[in-house]
């Protein structure tokens, strides 16, 4: 079931707790509420400290695997693999269709 952002925020103990937690002041709270939306970068603390379960649609593979416990990658809409986060990330169909494969590409788990 959908939630808005004004009941995460609420969740988080207000706009003030909210600032504090993800490290913004509360103008920028604020603004989350004017455009309906958290920026990605504060959804770990924001699952952290809720409890919250989130469906993430994401290519940003260093977002997921902060926030996520089990993740289902698709590529080109073709199921490659399904688990554990860090399993799933050292997984090569994974790693050469999201992570590179490059010997000097970054390691995420």
């Amino acid at each position: 079931m959908p939630i808005s952002t004004d009941h995460i925020i609420e969740r988080l103990g207000g706009a003030e707790a909210a600032a504090r937690l993800t490290g913004v002041g509360t103008e920028a709270v604020r603004k989350w509420r004017q455009s309906r939306a958290i920026p990605s970068r504060h959804w770990p603390a924001v699952i952290a400290a809720t409890g919250l379960t989130v469906l993430i649609i994401d290519h940003d593979m260093t977002l997921v695997s902060e926030v996520a416990d089990r993740i289902t990658v698709l590529n080109f809409g073709r199921h490659i693999a399904d688990g554990v986060a860090a399993d799933v990330l050292r997984q090569p169909d994974v790693i050469a269709a999201y992570l590179g494969s490059e010997p000097d590409a970054p390691a995420l788990a």
